[in-house]
């Protein structure tokens, strides 16, 4: 994705990992080498369960903990996950 912000999009994409970001587009940058939605980091997969867990570990309650998550980062279903681990 990092090459399609710093490229181009294609005109169509076909890929349901790559379509949540696709019609994002015009909104997503990159800074120091990081994807970002707005001011958000767009949390890679293999970083996610650690975000998650963090936020979890901190006894919060799900209300903060999406607060929390939704001022950061950004992933598709962000919500279900945050759900699934509280």
């Amino acid at each position: 994705m990092l090459k399609f912000v710093q490229c181009d999009w294609p005109d169509h994409v076909d890929d349901t990992d790559l379509k949540p970001f696709f019609t994002r587009n015009s909104e997503l940058s990159r800074y120091d080498g990081y994807l970002l939605w707005g001011s958000r980091v767009a949390a890679p997969p293999r970083g996610r369960k650690e975000i998650l867990h963090v936020l979890y570990e901190s006894h919060l309650g799900i209300l903060r903990m999406r607060s929390l998550a939704r001022n950061y980062f950004w992933w598709p279903e962000i919500d279900k996950a945050l759900e699934e681990t509280a």
